[in-house]
């Protein structure tokens, strides 16, 4: 869940890049019009977006990336809808990268993080495997997994879904400190940088 409080420019959701061999990334910002997703696997892109204006509400935003055979599929949804379905003939296994991901900011392999996110950030989480949407299409509201959780809101329990990343903003933490607990099966918490604060301001 986001709510994008920034009055202009690019800023990202979460990323990282990498400038070293063999250039592997996977990142998605906003502008004032549109949301990007951008995988790169082995020095070869892909880029996709879909038309969003900023405003003052919360939105839910999934980012899928699957491998369908020879091609890696990568679709974004948004509050439940699919909005941009796109592919090419990527292999999961090329991706290496050395850089952290960070949520809020795209991060480096090589350099510091920058386009850092401007707004409210909830129930982040990363999967191992593809979340279904019960096979639609673009413009069409998803099902399955996606509809599950969007339907559940920001207090929904994503734990039947196994995700091995889920950090709830500070919910499990008591709102205070600089640690996000990983309630996922990684065991990746998170640490708190530049000063962002605890909101009573949830979807």
């Amino acid at each position: 869940w986001f709510k994008d409080e920034a009055s202009s420019g690019t800023k990202a959701f979460f990323g990282v890049r990498g400038n070293t061999a063999p250039k592997s990334d996977v990142l998605s910002y906003a502008n004032d019009s549109s949301i990007f997703l951008w995988v790169r696997y082995n020095g070869t892109r892909i880029l996709g977006s879909f038309t969003h204006s900023r405003d003052s509400d919360w939105h839910h935003y999934v980012f899928r990336v699957n491998q369908n055979g020879s091609n890696i599929e990568v679709r974004g949804y948004l509050d439940g809808v699919l909005k941009l379905f796109t592919y090419d003939a990527l292999t999961m296994s090329d991706y290496e990268n050395t850089g952290n991901l960070l949520i809020g900011a795209r991060n480096y392999d090589d350099s510091s993080p920058d386009i850092y996110f401007e707004g409210k950030q909830d129930e982040f989480a990363i999967f191992d495997s593809a979340l279904s949407d019960g096979g639609v299409s673009t413009g069409q509201t998803a099902g399955g997994d996606i509809a599950t959780i969007y339907n559940s809101g920001a207090l929904g329990d994503l734990s039947s879904l196994s995700p091995v990343g889920w950090w709830r903003m500070g919910d499990n933490d008591g709102g205070t400190g600089t640690t996000i607990t990983d309630q996922g099966s990684g065991g990746n918490d998170g640490t708190l940088t530049n000063g962002p604060i605890f909101s009573t301001d949830v979807p």
